[in-house]
């Protein structure tokens, strides 16, 4: 990172279900396709309100599943591209790993932050409709 002359950046893992933080500590956060994944998605957005500034800013990447168009992504792209890699298991790997719609996601947010707080835009096709998308990106303004 410092060969980059950035060395105000620090990169330090941790879980984003029980940060350790200060309350208010955070002007950005960007999660990408991480809230599919979590078992509990609603503590880790808790946790995210909890140490983001009060003006600050929250943009998560959320993969639309199990829409439309992300179901015939994979049917057709990635999934003929992880067999033609020797991997047989891409449906069981899909099932297990992403456990969270995009719907719940988004839900969560206007709960959470406010639906006066956030936009959704929905990539590629610009349909506001995350059955009809491969992703969304969410962002929060924090009062």
């Amino acid at each position: 990172i410092e060969s980059m002359n950035l060395p105000h950046l620090v990169i330090q893992q941790g879980d984003a279900q029980k940060l350790d933080f200060p309350d208010h500590t955070f002007d950005r956060l960007i999660a990408t396709c991480l809230l599919v994944h979590l078992d509990n998605p609603e503590a880790a957005l808790r946790e995210w309100e909890r140490v983001l500034k009060p003006g600050g800013t929250l943009t998560i990447y959320v993969p639309c599943e199990p829409g439309l168009a992300l179901k015939l992504f994979r049917k057709f792209i990635t999934k003929p591209k992880a067999k033609k890699m020797g991997y047989d298991g891409y449906d069981l790997f899909i099932a297990r790993d992403h456990k969270t719609s995009a719907d719940r996601v988004i839900t969560l947010c206007r709960h959470i932050f406010g639906d006066g707080k956030m936009a959704v835009k929905y990539y590629p096709f610009l349909i506001k409709s995350w059955y009809l998308n491969l992703f969304s990106v969410i962002h929060i303004k924090k009062d």
